[in-house]
């Protein structure tokens, strides 16, 4: 039975923020509630925006080669082309959070990714 798996990515994404070590391990349903692109960009160092952006979008890819190869090979070439192609991004992106501080930044970085390469709705073969 092929069941629609809208957003599977922002779902797995987001799962790898909660236990990104910057946002720390223990943090409470408050805090991460609380958690916006704002907040990030006024918290965090560029250094650690840039890993978390590298992070984040390294594991759309790696979903995207399971489901889309075409889609992989887009978002390598978008954003790990090369050092510049990244900085680039990085401060487009940075640009972007600032557009829209009161949105959790994984569902930004997933927006962007898919503006640039296409949706991540996959379909995939239930095992049941």
């Amino acid at each position: 039975m092929k069941t629609p798996f809208r957003r599977l990515s922002a779902i797995i994404l987001f799962g790898i923020f909660l236990f990104y070590p910057q946002a720390g391990l223990s943090q409470t349903s408050q805090q991460t509630e609380s958690f916006t692109s704002g907040r990030m960009l006024a918290e965090w160092s560029e250094d650690g925006q840039d890993s978390f952006f590298q992070t984040s979008i390294g594991m759309a890819g790696a979903i995207a080669t399971q489901n889309d190869g075409q889609k992989a090979r887009c978002i390598n070439d978008w954003y790990f082309k090369d050092g510049a192609t990244k900085a680039e991004r990085n401060e487009a992106i940075r640009q972007t959070l600032a557009r829209f501080p009161e949105y959790h930044p994984t569902v930004t970085l997933l927006a962007i990714v898919e503006k640039a390469c296409g949706s991540f709705s996959f379909e995939f073969e239930s095992p049941e």
